[in-house]
């Protein structure tokens, strides 16, 4: 597939201490995402780390056997 990018800005990061953060829903080659985020971290990571999560939200109901990679880039303001 096409190469594409998105960009999702978590506002107040560093004032959020609890719960789960999701971003606006973003769609590449017909499948909807979101991006489910951690603040302070999910599991063995909490309170150590973030936890970033790619959640599909909305697909065809055709079953495509393909390989997806993913880019993901942090930046703390």
């Amino acid at each position: 597939p096409k190469y594409q990018t998105f960009a999702y800005t978590m506002k107040n990061y560093l004032l959020t201490h609890e719960g789960i953060t999701y971003s606006d829903p973003y769609i590449v080659n017909g499948i909807e995402w979101r991006l489910k985020i951690y603040p302070r971290g999910n599991g063995v990571a909490k309170d150590s780390h973030i936890s970033v999560f790619y959640k599909c939200q909305k697909h065809t109901a055709i079953k495509i056997n393909t390989s997806t990679k993913y880019n993901l880039s942090i930046i703390l303001t």
